[in-house]
C-alpha cells in the first residue's frame, strides 16, 4: 500500500473531508480520532497488512507516522 492510499483510508475512517492528513498529523488533537476510529484503523491494518495490532499499542502513538512505524515503514510503497 502506498503512503497516500493509507492516508486516504484514514481520512475515510475518521470521516474527514476538509482537512489534510500528513504523517506528522497529531491524532489526539483531532476531534475525529475516537474509539470508533481506532477500531477502524486496527481493521484497516489487519486487512491490508495482515497483522493484528492490539488497541493498547496505540497508547504510545502520537502521530500518523507512529502508526506507520508500528506497521513497519518498509511495508509502504514509495
Amino acid at each position: 500500500m502506498k503512503k497516500e492510499e493509507f492516508l486516504s483510508e484514514l481520512k475515510e475512517i475518521m470521516e474527514i473531508e476538509d482537512s489534510e492528513l500528513t504523517e506528522d498529523t497529531v491524532l489526539r488533537d483531532m476531534m475525529e480520532f475516537n474509539s470508533l476510529a481506532l477500531m477502524g484503523i486496527i481493521a484497516l491494518i489487519d486487512e491490508n497488512f495482515d497483522m493484528v495490532i492490539e488497541a493498547d499499542a496505540f497508547e504510545k502513538v502520537s502521530t500518523i507516522k507512529d502508526i506507520m512505524k508500528l506497521i513497519g515503514m518498509d511495508k509502504f510503497e514509495k
